[in-house]
């Protein structure tokens, strides 16, 4: 796979992703472009995980937990409302 474009690609992807919840409250929409993003490494894929610096991890972390907690934010009114039918049945 060529990726001399992966930087580029990522940068889109999460633009796209933040576009998506600053304009029009997309979470689910956001989560897929967000994914993607993650998909297409922007630092060096040859790199073992272990060798690579702290900010790349940090980075490559922080936005699996922004995919998690929109994850979350998504799914949990349905979550919070079955909850609440099932106890209150």
């Amino acid at each position: 796979m060529n990726t001399k474009f992966n930087p580029f690609i990522h940068v889109a992807f999460v633009l796209y992703g933040l576009n998506l919840i600053f304009t029009s409250n997309d979470a689910s929409q956001a989560i897929i472009y967000f994914g993607l993003a993650f998909v297409f490494d922007p630092f060096d894929v040859n790199q073992p995980w272990k060798e690579r610096p702290k900010w790349q991890k940090s980075i490559l972390v922080g936005e699996l937990v922004l995919i998690f907690l929109l994850l979350l934010s998504a799914v949990w009114p349905d979550f919070k409302a079955g909850i609440y039918d099932g106890f209150h049945s």
